[in-house]
């Protein structure tokens, strides 16, 4: 659609350039047709699976030390 947002715009609009400690990433989908979800679900399994590796890291750098992390997932169509 025409009227939707950029990527680059929503980045902008929500922040995202302030948030240095976290990975953050925006893929241009369309609901009604499908493009571009495949791209977003693959990215999303990198991240996630980054994410799960950096903990389990942790988990062994810190002998069981308790560490909580947030993952936050943001979906706009």
């Amino acid at each position: 659609p025409t009227d939707a947002l950029s990527t680059s715009k929503v980045a902008d609009l929500m922040c995202l350039h302030k948030l240095n400690s976290r990975k953050w990433y925006i893929q241009a989908a369309c609901a009604t047709t499908g493009e571009g979800i495949f791209e977003a679900m693959n990215e999303l399994s990198s991240l996630v699976k980054e994410f799960k590796k950096e903990i389990r890291w942790k988990h062994r750098l810190y002998n069981n030390v308790s560490i909580q992390h947030e993952f936050q997932i943001y979906a706009v169509l």
